[in-house]
């Protein structure tokens, strides 16, 4: 993921074990795709296939995606193991998300910019962004327990072209399989100028408050969740 995350026209990637199952006859000794009917077939679960998703950085064309994808299988290839292959490459889908809410501000809070600050972190709490950083910025980043990255954790990984990227960044940017409402609630609470959430709710546009559990509202399986801003 990180050698796909380097590449120029990557924003993120992501990298799942292939369903693949063949049926095996201990007869003939033969694999088949698929179930003909004969009696006693052995299911057999392939190991060492997998897909990948690619969120490719916005405003690409169709030529340019086609050449970043190039580049992601030439970079697969190049660093896969033995016995390893990969089945598809495809654009990661997006699964969008409404943000509804009302909240008391201090009273010098710029509700613009609040409003501005709520949006951008919901969505990258949907959607962490992975940045690349310097070695600098790396000796001087803390985790969130406070301790600093010792020099042979800075380097622990393949060589990159765009700098650093921590393991509890690309770790924290998996796709999101549900939303937590009391995540999001905690995350606007922090954000300066905002006294009170008093009502927030997030859900897919067009539906209607959900009935059973607005607390936890997921998301597709393989989609990014996508914050809509009307």
């Amino acid at each position: 993921r990180r050698l796909l995350i380097d590449l120029t026209g990557v924003r993120n990637a992501w990298i799942t074990p292939a369903d693949v199952t063949y049926l095996a006859n201990p007869a003939t000794g033969e694999l088949k795709s698929a179930d003909d009917g004969t009696k006693g077939l052995i299911p057999v679960n392939i190991r060492g296939l997998y897909n990948v998703l690619v969120d490719f950085e916005e405003g690409q064309g169709a030529e340019e995606k086609a050449a970043v994808r190039a580049r992601v299988l030439r970079t697969l290839q190049q660093n896969r193991n033995l016995c390893e292959d990969f089945v598809a490459i495809d654009d990661v889908r997006k699964q969008n998300f409404i943000l509804c809410g009302e909240f008391e501000l201090e009273p010098d809070a710029d509700a613009s910019e609040v409003k501005a600050r709520i949006l951008f972190e919901v969505q990258q709490y949907l959607a962490p962004a992975v940045g690349g950083y310097s070695l600098p910025e790396m000796l001087k980043k803390t985790r969130p327990d406070g301790s600093k990255y010792a020099i042979d954790e800075v380097f622990d990984g393949p060589a990159l072209d765009h700098g650093f990227i921590p393991a509890e960044e690309l770790r924290n940017a998996g796709l999101r399989e549900q939303i937590r409402l009391s995540d999001i609630i905690n995350l606007i609470m922090d954000i300066p100028g905002v006294r009170a959430v008093r009502r927030v709710l997030i859900n897919r546009p067009g539906e209607a408050e959900p009935e059973e559990n607005a607390w936890l509202v997921p998301v597709r399986r393989g989609a990014k969740a996508h914050l809509q801003v009307n």
